[in-house]
């Protein structure tokens, strides 16, 4: 970017004047501060407080069944993942509308719509059901979920780091789903 059409930041425009100068004379005299900097420094919120926490708190209670000795049953799992694929949906539904019915720039080509998938809307209503398409879409969601993994890892910051937790659950359950369903 050129120097002139980057003029228009703040820091750039200062920048620009004070380097600035009308027969080898600078055109800026002295500076002065006309109001201070009373912005507070940005305090850290507590780890309980993060999108990281609620989402290891997703996670924990998405995988509470595996572990022996919880009394959790079938009607437990299968709650869960209705919640869990539900409101995925709706957030793939309201991702995919901010994108398509707006003019919103910032919601284009958004990558999330890969783990907040619309069709999970369907999916979640539709649990439990071993219908092949429902054993298919489980399984190249699974991986595709697995495939965002990989991007995340090469290009971090293309997906919030917070929602790794819910991601991995995402795809573990319906990789579980997938298998459970091919066998009824």
């Amino acid at each position: 970017m050129a120097t002139t059409e980057s003029m228009f930041l703040p820091d750039h425009l200062a920048d620009g004047v004070r380097k600035a100068t009308h027969g080898g004379l600078a055109i800026l005299g002295e500076e002065k501060q006309v109001l201070e900097d009373i912005q507070p420094n940005p305090q850290p919120l507590p780890f309980w407080q993060r999108p990281l926490f609620f989402f290891l708190l997703v996670a924990l209670f998405t995988l509470l069944p595996l572990f022996p000795g919880w009394p959790f049953n079938g009607a437990y799992v299968v709650n869960v993942d209705r919640v869990l694929f539900i409101s995925t949906g709706l957030l793939g539904v309201l991702l995919l509308f901010m994108w398509f019915g707006t003019d919103h720039a910032s919601f284009r080509n958004n990558i999330n719509l890969l783990w907040a998938m619309p069709l999970n809307l369907l999916i979640g209503f539709l649990l439990p059901s071993s219908k092949r398409w429902q054993v298919m879409y489980f399984r190249m969601y699974s991986f595709l979920l697995l495939l965002l993994f990989v991007v995340i890892m090469i290009m971090p910051g293309i997906v919030n780091q917070s929602l790794i937790p819910l991601i991995a659950v995402l795809s573990y359950r319906s990789w579980i789903n997938g298998q459970k369903n091919k066998k009824a």
